[in-house]
């Protein structure tokens, strides 16, 4: 499909080349300048002289790195974004809180777990060019394979050769190391231990370190050895990711930092919130290049369910803020997630039409797009098939409750002969336990031997399980009871014990959960008064339960079983499986179906109602706080992955 300009070139951002987007932003924000001359014109003359005056006088003694690069780092032609000559980090705002994290002294390492093209390597660039000319400071810049290293000393001397601000000697030091008069950057290979383990560094900056080939020595830990002897000492590891968690990339050290990531603000409800991949939509049916070409993509607000096009990305984008997800923890390790879509690069029509794209394409360019443009990995060979029943188990016996188990919830999925429940135990780090199962009989006629029985199970849980900690026992914290089937006696039993809520899957949905009330149409009476009906995003939740099950045994994010598990509850984890089908138009997507017809898998759905109900209580969000002034030793490193993710999960 041929879409041009109205000048003729191709179509790069909203509907222009980039030469004339470029143009017409700039007039934008010409016409916007003007604007705010002329609000001031009407100063008096003594106030306009005052102003200029002390704007004259008054230097500046703290000056943000960002507005330090944007005077003192010259880009090469093609360099910058729509060719500029200096760093705009108004185009990314968000970037100068990480810059001023440079002077924190409080800070020891800062992870950049980043997209494609959204800024991490400019960043690294300006970072170390600031280190050397006002810090006055010597560091190490270690890629993962001498092939990026050639790349990378290419890029970065054409832009040190024109910024005379730091001193570059283009011709000393060669491929060891670049040399700004005094100061100097040491080129290091992070498969080499002998260029990571010499003279003592005041910054280290790892790039790219899901690149970095397994190996016997940790290179990061290797590095760190080079600032023990200075005060201010400085470590960044940045990455693209492409391991999964558990592998020792940077979604591991991102993991176990003090986590930040990204809000925008919508423009219709002015609620700020983070958008995830599955914001961003569609219309449905579109081809890929259609939706790209003609803006046919749009996201969901995540708080009100707004519809966003693409016209609105640029402000959302330009105003956007961190969000500080472990406020409780230091400044000590900090990471920073940040999608393709938060850059002013990519609208949600042209994400959009990357993921239709890398779909149509295959498995490979399907993880390369969670990879790339979404940030953090997932394995979709993974999802669905058989587990491994020995890899989910804990030490504890069902109607046990393990000693870190803060709180309890339930899940119920109601059938026309059976209700089968699903009791969790919830720890720190979102550790969920299946403490027991159990079915309850009826006939489609008698509801009360539901609640009779739903009811009998929370006694029991206070009354007959054992708790293997010391002190108070967890209670029931609340429930979510399967409303697809009877909903108005649903309904009633949530009216009248306000601890659980209604659940129901729906598919597509706009986002995660939907809470709506439960009877708009009051055609249930007084048996639905005042309740809300959760609605999820039935394929969502099965990949979040699924990632859950392939995480390793009390491991962070996981979901563990007794030593003692019966086969029927296994069985009916492993009967729902994610499949590739062709809809009628010939396009492809995923879909989460029974393993057969007729596959039993009631106590799945209950154990999915039964997390969700802890993620809507935020029990996913309990997390271990570090000991004071204890540098951290859980970031996982390359030898201590003891889990094979292929081991656990066995596709058939």
């Amino acid at each position: 499909m041929a879409v041009s300009c109205r000048c003729g070139k191709p179509i790069v951002k909203a509907g222009r080349c980039r030469a004339c987007y470029e143009v017409d932003r700039r007039a934008r924000i010409k016409e916007e300048s003007q604007v705010s001359h002329l609000e001031t014109i009407s100063e008096s003359f003594e106030e306009l002289i005052s102003s200029q005056l002390i704007s004259i006088f008054n230097t500046d003694t703290d000056q943000k790195i960002t507005d330090w690069t944007e005077q003192n780092i010259f880009l090469p032609d093609g360099e910058g974004f729509f060719s500029v000559s200096h760093p705009d980090w108004t185009m990314a705002p968000e970037m100068e809180f990480i810059f001023e994290q440079l002077k924190n002294p409080d800070v020891k390492e800062i992870y950049l777990q980043f997209g494609s093209q959204s800024s991490k390597t400019l960043f690294q660039i300006c970072a170390m060019s600031w280190f050397i000319a006002e810090r006055k400071v010597n560091g190490l810049f270690v890629p993962p394979d001498e092939r990026l290293i050639k790349r990378l000393q290419v890029r970065m001397h054409n832009i040190w050769e024109k910024s005379p601000i730091v001193n570059f000697e283009p011709k000393k030091g060669g491929k060891e190391f670049s040399s700004f008069g005094t100061n100097r950057i040491a080129w290091g290979l992070a498969t080499s231990p002998s260029s990571l383990a010499e003279m003592p560094a005041d910054f280290v900056d790892f790039d790219e370190i899901d690149e970095i080939k397994e190996q016997d020595i940790n290179p990061i830990q290797l590095a760190r050895s080079r600032g023990r002897t200075k005060p201010n000492f400085k470590l960044i590891l940045a990455s693209t990711p492409k391991k999964l968690a558990g592998n020792g990339g940077i979604q591991d050290y991102y993991n176990n930092s003090k986590r930040f990531s990204i809000e925008m603000q919508c423009p219709h409800c002015s609620e700020w919130s983070e958008f995830m991949e599955e914001h961003i939509q569609a219309e449905e049916g579109a081809d890929y290049r259609a939706i790209e070409a003609k803006g046919l993509g749009y996201a969901i607000c995540p708080s009100n369910g707004c519809e966003i096009t693409d016209e609105h990305h640029e402000k959302m984008v330009m105003s956007q803020r961190w969000k500080d997800q472990d406020p409780e923890l230091p400044m000590t390790y900090i990471g920073f997630h940040k999608a393709s879509w938060n850059t002013i690069h990519n609208d949600f029509s042209s994400i959009a039409a990357k993921r239709l794209k890398s779909k149509e394409e295959g498995t490979n360019s399907f993880k390369d797009f969670y990879n790339s443009e979404c940030a953090r990995p997932i394995d979709l060979e993974s999802m669905g098939g058989d587990l491994e029943y020995q890899e989910l188990t804990c030490d504890y016996k069902r109607k046990q409750i393990p000693a870190d188990v803060k709180a309890i919830t339930v899940g119920v999925d109601l059938g026309k002969n059976l209700a089968s429940c699903v009791v969790t135990g919830w720890a720190k780090n979102n550790i969920k336990y299946k403490i027991y199962e159990q079915e309850i009989a009826w006939d489609d006629r008698d509801w009360d031997k539901v609640e009779r029985g739903v009811l009998h199970l929370l006694d029991d849980i206070r009354t007959e399980f054992v708790y293997l900690g010391d002190g108070p026992k967890p209670m029931f914290t609340g429930g979510a009871f399967d409303a697809g089937y009877r909903s108005n006696l649903v309904y009633d039993f949530c009216r009248r014990y306000p601890l659980w809520i209604p659940i129901m899957g729906q598919e597509p949905l706009s986002k995660p959960i939907l809470i709506k009330p439960a009877d708009p149409q009051k055609k249930y009476g007084k048996q639905s008064k005042g309740v809300n009906l959760y609605n999820l995003k039935a394929y969502y939740w099965q990949d979040v339960f699924q990632t859950a099950l392939e995480k390793a045994a009390g491991t962070e994010g996981s979901w563990n079983i007794p030593t003692d598990y019966t086969d029927r509850y296994v069985n009916q984890l492993n009967n729902e499986v994610k499949r590739l089908v062709q809809d009628n138009k010939g396009f492809q997507k995923e879909i989460w179906t029974k393993k057969y017809k007729g596959a039993k898998n009631d106590y799945r759905d209950a154990s999915i109602y039964s997390m969700v109900r802890g993620y809507t209580l935020d029990l996913d969000k309990m997390r271990d706080k570090p000991a004071p002034e204890k540098r951290r030793s859980n970031i996982p490193s390359y030898k201590n992955n003891t889990m094979n993710r292929r081991q656990q999960f066995n596709r058939r």
